[in-house]
């Protein structure tokens, strides 16, 4: 019954199983949302599984049936299974309609780790909350946990398919996320052996200045359905919302130097990479540079224009604009200090 009302709910969504399996054959099964990738994989397993209990009933006869069924919930489980089995399309089917992000209240964000960035008069941390307020932060802090600096270097993830070192990345951590930041060049020689004294004032504000860009990058990760299920969206509106994203990457130009240096043997891998990356990379220019992203990529603008209107209406675009233009005069600053 659980698994006919999952089916329902997504013909009623036009979620149409022929839909999904071309869209699948096109972009490959990681393109798809994460909800709807686990749906079918809900579906799928107590598909198998009641096919094996109907099986066990019709292909014994009725005399051996209780012994063989005995035998085989002793060495399966299967009855536990199966209510595992049922739960879980249970929860799923309460889960399909979408729970608006606008009823939670902002959280406090922990930002740990940054004392190697304390200047006279401010601290490291301060800097970085001075950042978070170019984003939209009930919204921001609703999804995002805490933010840590950790005093080592991280090396790209060879799929990605170029040598470098990582600014930062999202870690998650049973849906609310940590954005960490780590050792990223260029760096004096004793610096990767953890001497952090050698790290001069001109290289910190550099580092700095990178972070309202990163913070708004690996934010917009949190933001992709093929990542994270977006709550406050349903499955269809979240395959919709892929689906315009993929035609408007293949419209407009890619200008994306990180994008364009992602090269993998598997390409619907690849693909799936580049996508999910060029929709970051959009998110954090329209946060930081929106002006010039308008310009350059005026089809990705408005989509993220739209998609934030849509999902964040608290968040004023100018309002950002003031805190970016005020974080670059606290960094000029401590620059101006650090000459002196």
């Amino acid at each position: 019954s659980e698994r006919n009302n999952l089916l329902k709910q997504m013909e009623e969504n036009n979620l149409s199983k022929e839909e999904i399996e071309k869209f699948v054959e096109e972009n490959g099964y990681e393109m798809l949302p994460r909800r709807i990738r686990r749906i079918l994989a809900k579906l799928e397993t107590t598909s198998r599984s009641l096919k094996d209990l109907l099986l066990c009933q019709w292909g014994v006869s009725k005399s051996r049936y209780s012994e063989m069924w005995k035998k085989y919930k002793e060495e399966r489980n299967f009855v536990g299974e199966l209510k595992i089995l049922f739960l879980d399309l249970k929860t799923e089917n309460k889960k399909w309609q979408c729970s608006k992000f606008e009823t939670e209240e902002e959280k406090t964000i922990d930002i740990r780790g940054f004392e190697i960035f304390d200047f006279p008069g401010i601290k490291g941390r301060e800097i970085i909350a001075k950042a978070l307020e170019i984003l939209p932060k009930r919204s921001f802090s609703t999804m995002i946990e805490g933010i840590e600096f950790e005093n080592k270097t991280r090396q790209l993830s060879k799929n990605y398919g170029f040598s470098g070192i990582a600014t930062a990345e999202l870690v998650s951590q049973e849906g609310r996320d940590k954005i960490k930041f780590f050792l990223a060049p260029p760096l004096p020689f004793g610096v990767l052996f953890g001497n952090l004294d050698v790290l001069s004032d001109k290289k910190k504000i550099n580092f700095l200045r990178k972070v309202p860009f990163v913070l708004g990058h690996e934010w917009g990760h949190r933001l992709d359905p093929r990542d994270y299920d977006q709550r406050d969206l349903t499955p269809q509106e979240q395959l919709k919302m892929i689906m315009n994203w993929e035609k408007i990457r293949k419209e407009e130009k890619e200008m994306s130097t990180y994008v364009l240096q992602i090269n993998n043997p598997d390409k619907k891998m690849e693909k799936f990479l580049k996508s999910t990356e060029s929709f970051a990379e959009s998110v954090a220019n329209f946060l930081n540079e929106p002006s010039i992203f308008q310009h350059l990529q005026p089809r990705r603008y408005e989509f993220i224009t739209n998609l934030f209107k849509k999902r964040f209406p608290e968040f004023d675009l100018e309002k950002s604009r003031g805190a970016r233009e005020d974080y670059d005069i606290l960094l000029e600053t401590l620059h101006k200090k650090e000459r002196e």
